[in-house]
């Protein structure tokens, strides 16, 4: 089946200000810095047509996890 991938890095930038980091909850340093308010993994889950699959990971057992059969789109944040 066909899909439609993104993986990259940088989540801290992806989250509103303050968000705690899923890997690292406890350290301040790793939370998220976006200024303008916006989830931007929401947003784009939120765009994907009605009746396809996005899935959104963050982790490698996530990602080996994953069943391409039944995903439209993925997005790995890293």
């Amino acid at each position: 089946p066909d899909i439609e991938v993104i993986l990259g890095g940088g989540r801290k930038y992806m989250f509103p200000k303050n968000t705690s980091e899923e890997e690292y909850p406890q350290e301040s340093r790793h939370r998220s810095t976006r200024l303008d308010g916006k989830d931007l993994v929401h947003t784009w889950h939120d765009t994907k047509p009605a009746g396809k699959v996005a899935k959104y990971v963050w982790h490698r057992r996530e990602l080996l996890a994953l069943n391409l059969s039944i995903a439209s789109f993925l997005l790995g944040l890293f």
